[in-house]
């Protein structure tokens, strides 16, 4: 869908990522609710390289905070 959108350079960078799930929170209300975190690990050297463009890639890859 990214590279549809025109925005290759986010999708390879989520294609070299290594995707890790986990449990950050818990909300007790109304029978609580568990709130999981999806961390996108890259490497160091092509992080580096991202330079400037890193918070706009990062709204291309997550682009919807719930």
């Amino acid at each position: 869908m990214l590279e549809t959108d025109g925005m290759a350079e986010a999708a390879s960078i989520l294609r070299a990522s290594n995707a890790k799930v986990e449990e950050t929170g818990f909300d007790n209300w109304d029978g609580g609710t568990r709130i999981w975190t999806i961390f996108l690990e890259v490497d160091a050297v092509a992080y580096a390289h991202l330079g400037t463009r890193k918070e706009s890639l990062e709204e291309q890859i997550v682009p919807i905070r719930l």
